[in-house]
């Protein structure tokens, strides 16, 4: 899975947000507000990852988390973002 070209992830005074540059997304055409877990899990997908792959990943830096509950974690965010048109 990944991020739209168009999706644009950004800190503005201390938050971050992603917004879709495409114009054309129908689904959505507002900022998405992220906590810094969500701009962490978006980030991977900048790149074709599988969200089992950046499950592993996210166990590499939260080793005392268990492995299922950061999938299912990073399975409900991109879950949402698909939603709003974020994924190609």
């Amino acid at each position: 899975m990944k991020l739209k070209d168009s999706v644009i992830i950004t800190e503005i005074d201390g938050s971050y947000v992603a917004v879709d540059s495409d114009f054309n997304n129908d689904k959505f055409s507002g900022m998405a507000k992220l906590n810094e877990s969500g701009k962490e899990i978006l980030d991977y997908f900048l790149n074709d990852i599988s969200v089992d792959e950046a499950a592993v990943l996210q166990k590499e830096k939260y080793p005392e988390v268990d492995l299922e509950e950061l999938r299912e974690d990073i399975q409900g965010v991109v879950e949402q973002f698909v939603k709003i048109g974020f994924f190609e």
